[in-house]
């Protein structure tokens, strides 16, 4: 972005302004009144003497007009170039969010499933510079919104996302490489998988840990998130492969079991994973007082060839 801006080096000159102040009341107060105006037949012969009557007691406005010119340069005006190129260094994130039936579970409010797609929009819209994708997963998995960095597709995408579409089942292995993949084209500086789930894996043709290895191959850092309460003391969701496909991947995992640790959890991940942005400025100051001192001098020369030329002829 470009930005141009008129800076003085000299404030002091601003308290030389009195000097064309006490010229102009000097003009207003004494010499115009020197001047009466005197009506002429506007015949082909007197216009020109005519013009020079009216135009002679505006003559030491000129004056004036040099030395406020004067004291502009003297205040020395400096035009200031600034130039910032700014590019962000963005991060590509694919969110993996489990749609089984468990997910409808009402230990969150609405449901599971509800609540996490609330906080996936708000994490969203924190995100204004990366590409953000949509992944989702039951008993098999597929890619509801590419990597994009138009987020108001990502957000018509994620209202879209319901539970009964997919056949039913956990197939975090499924969904886990279905979002890696996704990020396969990916030139960005960072690559994150954020993989949602309340569930052990019950489905799919692909392995967890086959998963793991192609996040490892592919460089995506995979932060796993499982949602739910413990019913009838059991927790639903397979801890320890969570942890382990964070582990790996140089992610974290995280246990909600409420609407509010759900939203922090996302926050918590917001923080780790800052966008970087790189500006350089680039900055050129130029003197500008030359133009000044010009218009001062032009307006002395127009006063002294207007005086002693073109209205010589009236008297003072």
């Amino acid at each position: 972005m470009l930005f141009f801006t008129i800076e003085f080096a000299n404030q002091w000159a601003w308290f030389l302004m009195v000097i064309p102040f006490l010229m102009f009341l000097f003009y207003i107060f004494f010499y115009k009144k020197t001047y009466a105006y005197t009506m002429f037949s506007y015949s082909s012969n007197r216009v020109s003497k005519d013009l020079k009557v009216v135009l002679k007691p505006f003559l030491p406005i000129l004056p004036i007009l040099a030395t406020i010119f004067l004291i502009i340069a003297i205040a020395r005006p400096q035009t200031q170039w600034s130039k910032n190129n700014s590019y962000t260094k963005g991060i590509d994130i694919v969110l993996a969010m489990d749609v089984s039936t468990s997910m409808l579970e009402q230990d969150f409010s609405p449901n599971r499933l509800e609540a996490s797609k609330k906080v996936a929009a708000n994490f969203i819209s924190k995100r204004p510079n990366d590409r953000i994708g949509l992944v989702v997963f039951a008993g098999e998995s597929y890619t509801q919104c590419p990597p994009t960095i138009d987020h108001n597709i990502v957000m018509k995408q994620l209202n879209e996302i319901k539970n009964g579409v997919i056949e039913d089942g956990t197939a975090i292995g499924m969904g886990l490489a279905t979002a890696v993949r996704s990020l396969k084209q990916s030139d960005a500086k960072s690559k994150v998988v954020v993989l949602l789930t309340d569930g052990v894996n019950t489905a799919g043709i692909i392995d967890p840990n086959t998963s793991i290895e192609i996040a490892k191959a592919l460089k995506t850092k995979v932060y796993c998130i499982g949602v739910g309460t413990p019913k009838n003391n059991i927790l639903g969701i397979d801890e320890p492969l969570m942890r382990r496909i964070a582990s790996q991947t140089g992610g974290v995992y995280f246990k909600a079991g409420n609407n509010k640790r759900l939203e922090e959890i996302y926050e918590e991940i917001n923080k780790l994973e800052t966008t970087e942005i790189e500006v350089n400025n680039l900055q050129r100051k130029s003197e500008a007082f030359l133009i000044w001192a010009l218009l001062a001098g032009l307006m002395m020369i127009l006063y002294f060839i207007s005086k002693y030329t073109l209205l010589r002829s009236i008297n003072d």
